[in-house]
C-alpha cells in the first residue's frame, strides 16, 4: 500500500502530523460526511431482511409471518421498544403473534420501516390507520390523515369523522365535521347518515354554522334518523331534537308537521321544545328567556338559494309575473314583470342569474328570451334562440343555458340548442332521436338528460345528450307516458314528477337511477299536477303550481327523499300552470359543479327542472 510522505523540518520532529495545505494551517481536524450513508445504510438493511441475515424476529399476522429484525422493529415504533425493552414475555421470544391487524397492511408498514416509504390508498387507508395507531407510527398516522382529507365527500365524510374519533385524529376530525357542516344537506341523503349515532347527530346539527337555511330540514333529517331505527332509537329523540331551534320554524310548519309527529306527542320533553317554540311566536317578548343557543339564527357558509316561479297560465291568461320563495323566510315574494307574458317557456339559471326562454304569449310561439338580474329587479332582452320555443325544456349545465325540443306553432322538435354566455351566441347541438314538447330536462353527471314529452303520441321514452361527443342516447324509458312532466335531480338520481297522459293528470312520481339504468316508483304528491315547475332547495324537491284537470294551482308540495314523504309547503301567490321554475343563488358568485371511496366520482348532489307544454 503506497504511503503518504510528510517533509518535516528538524523543530518539527517531535510535533505530529502537520498538513501544509494553505487552507488547513490552523492545524484543526474537519469533519467528512458521506452523503451516502443513511441510504447506503438503509439498503443494506433491507438486503439483510431479504437474505433473512441476522434477522432476530418473526412476526405472525394472521396466516403471514413477516421476517425481521427487532432494532429496526424498535427503532420505528415506540410500541415495539417498550415491547422488546419493557421486560415482557416477547422481549424473550422470536416469534410475536399481533392479533386482529389486516395481514398485507402489517407487510407494508414493516417495509416502511426499512425503506421510508409506504403506498397509501383507498383500500388500504383505514387499515394502515390503525396500524399506525397502534404502533404509534407518527408519520404515517399523519399520512394517512393527509390522504384523508383529501377524500371527504358528502358520501363518506361521517364515516371518516367516526374513524378520525376512534384514532384521536383530532386535526382530520375537525376537518371531517366542517366538511359535514358545510355540505349537510347532502350529507343527509348518504346511507353513513343513517349510521351515525346519537353523540356524532347531536354535534353535528348544533353548530351555528350548520349550512342549511331552513330550520325545516334540520328538523326533518333528525326526524329520519330516528325512524331509521325506531325501536333502538326513540329513547335518543329528546337527545338530539333539543339540538333543532324549534322557535326559527314556521307557525304553518309547527302546526301542521311538528304537532302531528308522533315523536313529539309521545316524547314529554319533545312537547315541551314544541311548547316553547309556539310560546315564543305567541309572545315574541318572552324570546328573551329562551336558551340563545335555540333562538339563534344559524350561519350558514354555504351561498342562500332562492326558488324562482315564472309566468304561467294563471285565470285563463298568460301572466308575464314571477315571484321567489326563500327557505329562511318561508313565504314568497315577487318579482319584476317581465317585458311580454309567457307560458310554456322555462328557465335556467347562471349563477344569480335567470334566462327565460321561449313559450307563447298566446298569439305566437315565442324564440325571444329575458334575462333576469335579481339585483336590480329587473328582466333585459337577451339574444333570441334560433328556434321558436313553445313546450321548450331548459336546463343549465356545464355553463350553458341548453333549450331542447319544444313546439314551433306546425310541428314539434327534436332540435336542441345551448347558450354560451361568454361569448354571447346560441349553438345548435345535435337532435334528439325523438320530437318531444312539454318535455321535462335536468343535468345530472354532466349529462343532459330529455324526458318524456310528445312528439304527437305521449312519451315514455328518455334521452341522454353526451356534450363531449355531441350525442344522444336512449336510457330505460319511464313507467309512464309522461307529457308536461317536472324534473330534477337530486341525490344522484333523476325524479320525474306528475305530468299527463292525454286527459289525465298524475299525481305519480317515479326515480331512475342511472348505476342501474330503471325506473322506481317513489310516493306519490297530494294533488295531481301537469306542468307543473319543479326545484331543488336544502335537499328537498319542490313541486310548484300546474293543473289538476279542473283548476289551475297554486299550491307547492315538497319531497323529503329522506322519508319518502310529501308534505305541504307556502302556496304561490297565484295559480300558475306551464310555470317555468328555477333555483339559482342570490349572490354574486360564479357557478360550478367529489360513498366510503367507490362512489366518489358520482353525481353532483342536485339539480333541478320542470317541464312544459
Amino acid at each position: 500500500m503506497a504511503k503518504v510522505l510528510i517533509q518535516t523540518s528538524p523543530s518539527d520532529a517531535n510535533k505530529p502530523y502537520q498538513r501544509h495545505d494553505s487552507q488547513s494551517s490552523d492545524g484543526h481536524p474537519f469533519l467528512f460526511t458521506d452523503i451516502a450513508h443513511s441510504r447506503d445504510f438503509v439498503n443494506n438493511l433491507c438486503l439483510l431482511r431479504q437474505h433473512e441475515e441476522f434477522c432476530d424476529m418473526v412476526l405472525m399476522v394472521g396466516n403471514k409471518s413477516i421476517t425481521t429484525h427487532k432494532v429496526v422493529l424498535a427503532s420505528n415504533s415506540p410500541y415495539f421498544r417498550a415491547m422488546f425493552t419493557g421486560g415482557l414475555l416477547e422481549s424473550r421470544q422470536s416469534t410475536v403473534t399481533l392479533q386482529e391487524l389486516e395481514e398485507s397492511a402489517m407487510e407494508a408498514m414493516v417495509d416502511f420501516f426499512y425503506s421510508g416509504k409506504i403506498q397509501i390508498s383507498e383500500l388500504n387507508v383505514q387499515d394502515l390507520l390503525h396500524i399506525a395507531c397502534l404502533l404509534q407510527v407518527q408519520s404515517v398516522k399523519k399520512a394517512c390523515c393527509e390522504f384523508l382529507k383529501r377524500q371527504l365527500s358528502p358520501e363518506n365524510c361521517i364515516g371518516i369523522c367516526a374513524l378520525a374519533d376512534a384514532h384521536s385524529c383530532r386535526e382530520l376530525l375537525t376537518t371531517s365535521e366542517l366538511f359535514a357542516r358545510n355540505h349537510f344537506v347532502e350529507v343527509v341523503q348518504g346511507e353513513e347518515f343513517m349510521e351515525m349515532s346519537a353523540k356524532q347527530l347531536a354535534r353535528l346539527v348544533l353548530e351555528d354554522e350548520l349550512s342549511v337555511h331552513s330550520e325545516e330540514r334540520v328538523f326533518e333529517a333528525v326526524v329520519a334518523w330516528i325512524k331509521y331505527d325506531i325501536q333502538g332509537r326513540q329513547e335518543y329523540a329528546s337527545e338530539v331534537l333539543r339540538h333543532v331551534r324549534f322557535p326559527l320554524l314556521s307557525a304553518e310548519f309547527l302546526m301542521d308537521r311538528v304537532a302531528t309527529e308522533e315523536l313529539i306527542r309521545n316524547d314529554r320533553l319533545c312537547s315541551d321544545l314544541l311548547f316553547e317554540a309556539t310560546t315564543c311566536l305567541l309572545l315574541p317578548r318572552r324570546k328573551s328567556q329562551i336558551a340563545k343557543e335555540r333562538v339563534q339564527p344559524r350561519r350558514p357558509m354555504s351561498v342562500n338559494k332562492v326558488l324562482y316561479a315564472i309566468g304561467g297560465m294563471s285565470r285563463r291568461e298568460a301572466s308575464k309575473s314571477g315571484e321567489k320563495f326563500d327557505p329562511k323566510e318561508g313565504k314568497w315574494k315577487p318579482i319584476g314583470d317581465m317585458s311580454i307574458c309567457r307560458w310554456g317557456a322555462d328557465v335556467g339559471a347562471l349563477g344569480p342569474y335567470l334566462y327565460i326562454c321561449g313559450g307563447s304569449d298566446d298569439a305566437s310561439r315565442l324564440d325571444t328570451v329575458e334575462r333576469f338580474d335579481p339585483f336590480s329587479n329587473v328582466w333585459v332582452p337577451s339574444v333570441p334562440m334560433a328556434t321558436s320555443r313553445n313546450g321548450v325544456g331548459v336546463v343549465a349545465g356545464n355553463g350553458r343555458i341548453y333549450a331542447i325540443g319544444g313546439f314551433d306553432g306546425s310541428m314539434p322538435l327534436n332540435t336542441a340548442e345551448y347558450y354560451d354566455s361568454k361569448t354571447g351566441r346560441w349553438t345548435e347541438i345535435a337532435r334528439m332521436n325523438q320530437c318531444r314538447f312539454g318535455v321535462g330536462c335536468v343535468v345530472l353527471d354532466n349529462y343532459v338528460y330529455a324526458v318524456g314529452g310528445s312528439d304527437g303520441t305521449n312519451l315514455k321514452t328518455v334521452e341522454r345528450y353526451d356534450p363531449e361527443t355531441n350525442r344522444w342516447s336512449f336510457v330505460a324509458p319511464m313507467n309512464t307516458a309522461r307529457k308536461q312532466v317536472g324534473v330534477a335531480s337530486l341525490g344522484g338520481y333523476i325524479y320525474a314528477i306528475g305530468g299527463c297522459d292525454h286527459g289525465k293528470r298524475y299525481d305519480t312520481v317515479e326515480r331512475y337511477d342511472p348505476a342501474k339504468n330503471e325506473w322506481l316508483d317513489v310516493c306519490s304528491m297530494s294533488t295531481p299536477r301537469s306542468g307543473c315547475g319543479v326545484g331543488v332547495l336544502d335537499g328537498l324537491v319542490y313541486a310548484v303550481g300546474g293543473y289538476d284537470g279542473t283548476m289551475y294551482l297554486q299550491s307547492v308540495e315538497r319531497y323529503d327523499p329522506l322519508t319518502n314523504q310529501w308534505y305541504q309547503a307556502p302556496p304561490l301567490s297565484q295559480p300558475r300552470d306551464c310555470v317555468a321554475v328555477c333555483v339559482a343563488t342570490s349572490k354574486r358568485v360564479t357557478c360550478s359543479s367529489k360513498r366510503l371511496f367507490e362512489h366518489r366520482n358520482s353525481s353532483p348532489p342536485s339539480s333541478n327542472h320542470s317541464h312544459s307544454s
